[in-house]
């Protein structure tokens, strides 16, 4: 498309629809920041963009001629609210003062003695700024002061068109510069929205995606579907360039068999997805952007309410005892947008051993919620032991008499709270977690940490898989431990040393690497050493690498330590289990 051009006469237009252009052209660079609707709270801001630990601070301005005593004073109370209460959830990081008017001198020193207090950087962007912005979008001057909305439109509608009538055969790969070529052209004019393009064999199910405000598909069974995705820009995309419609709905027919009432109350409530069959929906018109509306019949339907951008990212459960001690806690990553209903929020968050939905009433008086929490487990064979601990505590202790307490943050800031009573689930109506399951998720995730190694948990365990794995953690956390021995056999360079160290009670000890199976797998230990008391030397014979040494027991008592854990150096804490023996010296003895 092909732009009028020329320099914009900013001073020729309404003051409002100035505000609203610049703000647009802030936003097509700046597509986390958000625009703040004119208010007496506003806070002193029009828009504010996300930094690193804080906020870039807009304040746009209308004014282009030389700046009255009235005007000044209006940009100074904006820039005091901004200092003291802008009301935002993060420091103001710079402040930036927008108007289609270049600085006098005097404007300098006025602006200077303005700003000299700030605990921020401060400027003063003018006309030169908002001419360089127009340049570089151009599609957002000529929607608003030229008269390209109209233009937009009709160019959308004979893209689309070109996917839907198609006068000649073609081969899949040749339509593939083409369609690259065609979602760069539709996707170069509108300020407001992005527009993806897909054509699929069946019909797409509708999904819920960040930023994905409409969507609109067209086709015919057994040939295929042209789709068309809207995306907001910014998330004030919807406020500037509004989706509106109207329709009619029948909820409840008798002669049909109909009756939605319940399902729509669902939807009110807490944003729960409908499905309405075509019966349901009459006399449907829509105004939407790119030429995306009109006039539909025979249309069945899908609602859900949302919010167009995330509110929070996080989910804090703590299971909370009758002293109040805290038993288990979890944190649960939320990966959508909430659905949002009259009464509250519905979010979704998920863990690696169990997902979470939440039905919430926010209070917005004490910043608290009402809740309604579901669960769904799923299997945890195959995840790191380290992440699952946390949620079979958490499974285990969700009865009563405790209760749940429930945060809700959004970048580690907290924005809503809530607890609810298990007085009413019995231990025998918790999800079951077995103690053995327990206990296996307690070594791995312990070996996890002290080896360095990603423990998974298994399908399933034994009584011998748990004596292993109690062993080798034992031995991780620098615990001896004891057993017994009856026979063996070695391989020595100089046996003498083992029959004067077994003499009169010693004992002989031996260094080997170790690895430990658990549950099908084997994970490596390090370097064990063992100490056997009480023995003696047997038959021996000559081989290659030196004498075959026979060992057998007196007493039988034995112990082991772990010397140096894999990938690691020793243990401070390891060393002989008994100084006052006599042990022959480890280099002169190996396991046969």
């Amino acid at each position: 498309m092909t732009f009028p051009t020329g320099p914009v006469d900013w001073g020729a237009y309404p003051g409002e629809l100035l505000e609203q252009v610049m703000s647009v052209l802030l936003l097509q660079e700046r597509r986390q920041a958000r625009h703040r609707r004119p208010s007496s709270g506003d806070g002193g801001v029009d828009i504010y963009d996300p930094v690193e630990d804080g906020y870039h601070v807009f304040q746009v301005k209308r004014h282009s001629t030389s700046l009255t005593a009235h005007q000044k004073a209006e940009i100074k109370a904006s820039f005091d609210n901004v200092r003291t209460s802008p009301r935002l959830d993060r420091p103001v990081r710079r402040w930036s003062l927008v108007l289609p008017l270049d600085p006098t001198s005097g404007d300098d020193e006025w602006f200077a003695d303005l700003t000299k207090d700030a605990s921020f950087p401060c400027e003063w962007l003018g006309r030169t700024f908002w001419d360089s912005e127009a340049s570089k979008h151009p599609h957002v001057v000529d929607y608003y002061l030229r008269g390209g909305k109209d233009r937009l439109v009709k160019r959308v509608e004979s893209l689309i068109s070109l996917l839907q009538h198609a006068d000649q055969p073609v081969l899949p790969g040749d339509l593939v510069p083409s369609l690259l070529r065609l979602r760069t052209e539709v996707n170069r004019d509108d300020p407001h929205y992005l527009y993806d393009l897909h054509l699929t064999h069946e019909a797409p199910e509708a999904r819920n995606q960040p930023g994905l405000v409409f969507t609109r598909t067209e086709g015919v069974i057994g040939e295929g579907y042209v789709t068309v995705d809207v995306f907001a820009k910014y998330p004030q995309a919807v406020v500037d360039r509004p989706i509106t419609g109207n329709m009619t709905l029948i909820l409840k027919d008798e002669s049909q068999g109909l009756d939605l009432t319940q399902d729509w109350r669902a939807l009110e409530e807490y944003g729960r997805t409908l499905n309405l069959p075509a019966s349901a929906v009459q006399n449907f018109e829509l105004d939407a952007p790119g030429g995306l509306g009109g006039s539909f019949e025979g249309l069945q339907a899908v609602f859900t309410r949302r919010t167009p951008v995330m509110i929070a990212d996080e989910m804090v459960l703590r299971i909370v005892g009758l002293d109040d001690n805290e038993l288990a806690a979890v944190t649960l990553v939320i990966e959508k947008p909430p659905t949002v209903g009259s009464k509250g929020l519905r979010l979704e968050a998920s863990g690696p051993a169990f997902d979470v939905s939440l039905e919430f009433e926010v209070k917005a008086a004490n910043r608290t919620i009402t809740t309604n929490l579901g669960f769904n487990t799923h299997e945890i064979a195959g995840e790191r032991a380290t992440y699952v601990l946390p949620h079979l505590r958490f499974l285990s202790a969700f009865a009563g008499p405790n209760r749940v307490s429930i945060s809700i943050r959004n970048r580690g800031v907290e924005i809503g709270t809530g607890s609810m009573d298990l007085a009413n689930i019995l231990a025998k109506d918790a999800v079951p977690v077995t103690p053995v399951a327990m206990r296996a998720a307690e070594m791995l995730s312990d070996l996890d940490e002290l080896l360095g190694l990603a423990m998974l948990m298994p399908n399933a365990v034994d009584q011998q898989d748990i004596e292993t794995l109690t062993w080798a953690w034992t031995l991780a956390r620098g615990e001896p431990v004891e057993g017994t021995w009856s026979e063996g056999k070695l391989v020595a360079e100089r046996p003498e040393e083992l029959t004067a160290a077994l003499k009169d009670g010693g004992a002989i000890r031996i260094d080997t690497f170790e690895c430990f199976r658990f549950a099908g797998s084997e994970y490596p230990l390090g370097i064990v050493s063992r100490v056997l008391f009480g023995g003696a030397v047997g038959e021996t014979r000559e081989v290659e690498s030196g004498t075959e040494v026979v060992l057998r027991a007196h007493d039988g008592r034995a112990e082991e330590r772990l010397l140096q854990p894999y990938g690691q150096s020793s243990l401070p804490h390891s060393g002989p289990p008994d100084p006052d023996s006599q042990i022959a010296p480890p280099a002169q003895a190996t396991e046969s």
